[in-house]
């Protein structure tokens, strides 16, 4: 009797147990699933909202969300002596009405910089490296030959004015940021090279300086068994205190050109446009009024009156007949 009992018993507890865990099973599977159904939710009304603001024309037309805009600031902080830049935008904040309780937060609407490029110290450094590059030729002809440049003799002329230089000189490197981005994947040089002709035997003349951007970081000195010296296709206008930068379809180069004169050879140089099929100029202000600045030229100038928010540097090379 009393086992019979006992065991009632046991069956009675067991079977509370029994419904008891399947109770606590059941909530705990009931919340499981009420989780997941809200965080499908979440997810549908979050990619709903982020649609919203990319500017989905069919989810704005079913989706209401509540916006509230603020401005903001932030400062982009980069090394090697780069200029800070603060970026103007946006703050937003984005609340669903739809029952899902979503709140998104982004910086939108990053204003265009009103900062032009010329406030820069990194314009203004490329100016003043190619001013000085320019002063420093200019004393070297005085160092080399004096001031009568017509009177001095031929024979290491070039090799004066370059020793002058290579002693008083350092090549810069050009700031890559400043560069167009067809040609940020090399580093470039502030170079010169100093133009010069025979006028007589024992006579020579020098032509205008050029200054220009090199992949080289050595200077290129008179040789009359090279005659192609270097490509060009950024110069510095001294005349203007510009950079200005050739168009892809054309080829610009520092060429010698051999001359016969009473039984022996000498040699000039000029600047040579696509190989001098179509001009060669011997001067630097002809090429610069005559080829770069020329109506529909193709040529681009460093314009430094174009804002600047350090990363949109190609909008700040320009047509020149812009």
């Amino acid at each position: 009797m009393n086992n019979k009992g006992v065991t009632l018993i046991e069956m009675i507890v067991a079977i509370l147990i029994l419904s008891i865990s399947s109770i606590t099973i059941a909530a705990g599977f009931n919340g499981v699933i009420q989780r997941m159904g809200k965080a499908a939710k979440v997810k549908t009304a979050s990619n709903e909202m982020f649609s919203f603001i990319e500017g989905n024309q069919e989810v704005k037309d079913k989706v209401k969300v509540n916006k509230k805009d603020q401005d903001a600031s932030y400062i982009l902080h980069a090394d090697n002596g780069v200029d800070d830049i603060e970026v103007q935008a946006t703050y937003n904040e984005y609340t669903g009405t739809n029952g899902a309780d979503i709140v998104l937060k982004a910086i939108t609407k990053i204003k265009q910089s009103t900062t032009p490029l010329k406030d820069f110290d990194v314009y203004k450094d490329s100016v003043n490296i190619g001013n000085d590059l320019y002063a420093t030729l200019n004393d070297s002809e005085t160092k080399s030959c004096g001031l009568n440049q017509s009177t001095c003799k031929r024979d290491g002329y070039n090799d004066h004015v370059f020793k002058n230089l290579k002693d008083t000189y350092q090549i810069q490197p050009f700031p890559n940021e400043l560069l167009p981005s067809e040609y940020k994947s090399q580093p470039f040089y502030i170079n010169a090279f100093y133009a010069w002709e025979n006028k007589t035997i024992s006579t020579n003349c020098s032509n205008e300086k050029l200054i220009y951007l090199s992949t080289t970081n050595k200077y290129y000195e008179y040789s009359p068994y090279e005659l192609n010296v270097d490509n060009i296709s950024i110069i510095y206008n001294y005349l203007d205190n510009k950079w200005y930068c050739k168009p892809s379809n054309i080829t610009v180069a520092i060429v010698y050109d051999d001359k016969m004169f009473s039984g022996a050879y000498y040699h000039d140089t000029y600047i040579s446009v696509n190989g001098a099929t179509e001009q060669r100029y011997d001067d630097f202000q002809d090429f610069i009024h005559k080829e770069v600045k020329k109506q529909n030229s193709g040529w681009y100038v460093l314009d430094p009156d174009e804002n600047y928010d350090g990363e949109n540097i190609d909008d700040c090379w320009i047509s020149v007949n812009s």
